[in-house]
């Protein structure tokens, strides 16, 4: 019988967790050929997230729950997802509904057609502001230049991967990870199914403007060292400038007699270049953190308690 995993990351979604469950009775009924495996990451949430768990657990012997010690962010949960499945092919699913798991019925008829990966392709996010709106069109366009792809354009972690991928995933243990990346990295012929967000099922979303900036930061540069190929271009032409200028003025000097002029045009150079300086040294920074945080080979994430056996 074919076995389909579905992971489920969820943070202080006590809001959603009703509905997520709905929706899921609902998938399970209309597959009844199909042997689900649910795990859902309760990710150190502070609300009664865990306790509604508990209780539907009782009535779904398909689900599991992994209860982490604190928030070790969605890739964290997403890692400790992948370490405990072992279906034919694994889904991601959001607990908070915004990624329809209405889809999800589409994602599986593609993958039965022989698609090894299956993605939700983000046409329209009406419930996000226009500042986030203009973040996220911003962070997708720079990541798919950069990336050469891997992090493509509008898509989420929403999506079906065959077992020859997700085996391939979790043997990555990067602590600096994203999963939607390292899945693209991967390659192989990707389904795109077009779909619109939905509002959030309830509750509020953690994850807020500042987080997603120094979250697109960090995932970039993980996966490009085009900033780096950058400053040394950035070195070479500031070099260049500066011979050009220096050439011009000592000539200048030589035929007029007139000495560099002015002291605040000096000053601007020298404001300009230690600024550039101040930029290159941070770009270098954030790689040193990433280099840190990987050397110190820290556990990406730790389970308190395991609940629930994840078959049917």
């Amino acid at each position: 019988m074919t076995k389909i995993s579905i992971i489920v990351p969820a943070y202080n979604e006590e809001a959603s967790i009703p509905a997520l469950l709905e929706q899921l009775d609902g998938l399970v009924a209309r597959h009844p050929s199909i042997t689900f495996q649910t795990v859902i990451i309760e990710n150190g949430s502070t609300d009664g997230s865990l306790t509604l768990l508990r209780d539907a657990i009782k009535t779904r012997n398909w689900i599991t729950v992994f209860s982490l010690t604190r928030n070790f962010d969605i890739e964290g949960a997403m890692l400790a997802g992948l370490d405990a499945i072992d279906g034919d092919c694994c889904i991601f699913l959001n607990a908070d509904l915004e990624d329809p798991p209405r889809l999800v019925d589409q994602f599986i008829d593609e993958w039965r057609a022989g698609a090894i990966h299956v993605v939700g392709l983000v046409s329209d996010r009406p419930n996000y502001s226009y500042l986030r709106n203009w973040m996220t069109k911003v962070f997708y366009a720079i990541a798919e230049r950069m990336t050469n792809g891997a992090i493509a354009r509008n898509v989420s972690d929403f999506r079906l991967i065959d077992r020859v991928l997700y085996q391939q995933l979790r043997k990555m243990r990067e602590f600096s990870r994203l999963n939607r990346g390292l899945i693209g990295y991967l390659g192989g012929p990707v389904v795109r199914v077009p779909f619109n967000r939905d509002p959030r099922a309830g509750g509020k979303s953690s994850f807020r403007n500042w987080s997603a900036i120094k979250w697109g930061l960090r995932h970039i540069l993980g996966f490009t060292v085009a900033p780096l190929r950058a400053i040394t271009l950035l070195g070479i032409v500031c070099c260049l400038i500066a011979v050009t200028g220096a050439i011009y003025f000592s000539l200048r000097a030589l035929t007029t007699g007139v000495p560099f002029p002015g002291f605040g045009s000096i000053m601007i150079v020298v404001l300009i270049i230690g600024g550039l300086q101040f930029i290159a040294l941070g770009v270098i920074a954030e790689y040193l953190a990433i280099l840190f945080l990987e050397l110190k080979s820290r556990p990406r994430y730790v389970v308190r308690e395991e609940i629930g056996i994840a078959s049917n």
